[in-house]
């Protein structure tokens, strides 16, 4: 196991650092996306822990979605590490798979460990990734295809998905169920 993380962890720095080279724009939220069609983007995965305010509003099913990332193998998702990482007073505890509307259930796993990069420093920093090992193996989804190269070809499209919010405004509180992608 510790070699795979290893493993993962050379990737996405390789990866992020390829895209810090050529410069490219990063957008923080899902903004001017369209909504995603059921079952188009399975391997994303929704982090949940448990609803500390049930009448607040931000929870559906029980939990509060809060953060997103993407199943890379049976037993790991790959996300933010300020989305989960060590310290956390309410970590993610259960992750969703394969749902496009988050008040539609679809798989629930439940997370057995958090591995944060030791060189995150808080939101800001450049590590701020995390892997988040599942408590089973997941069987019936297809994991992202992970680029094998540390580069990519000229005018390839990307997309960004998630669960983010669908405007600028920054009092936009409660993020919104439906799944949603930008291609760029």
């Amino acid at each position: 196991m510790e070699c795979r993380l290893k493993c993962t962890f050379l990737l996405v720095s390789l990866v992020q650092y390829s895209l810090y080279l050529k410069l490219i724009p990063v957008v923080g939220a899902i903004v001017g996306g369209e909504s995603a069609n059921d079952g188009e983007f399975p391997h994303m995965a929704a982090l949940g822990r448990s609803c500390l305010y049930p009448d607040g509003g931000g929870c559906v099913g029980g939990f509060e979605w809060f953060c997103g990332g993407s199943l890379i193998s049976d037993r790991f998702v790959l996300t933010a590490a300020h989305c989960a990482h060590v310290g956390m007073s309410n970590p993610p505890t259960v992750v969703q798979l394969g749902a496009q509307d988050l008040r539609n259930p679809a798989l629930y796993v439940a997370v057995r460990a958090i591995v944060q990069h030791p060189g995150y420093g808080g939101i800001l920093s450049y590590n701020d990734i995390a892997l988040i090992e599942l408590s089973s193996p997941v069987t019936t989804i297809q994991p992202a295809y992970l680029w094998p190269s540390e580069t990519l070809p000229e005018n390839v499209p990307l997309v960004a998905t998630g669960w983010g919010k669908v405007g600028h405004c920054k009092l936009l509180r409660h993020t919104p169920t439906a799944l949603r992608f930008v291609l760029r």
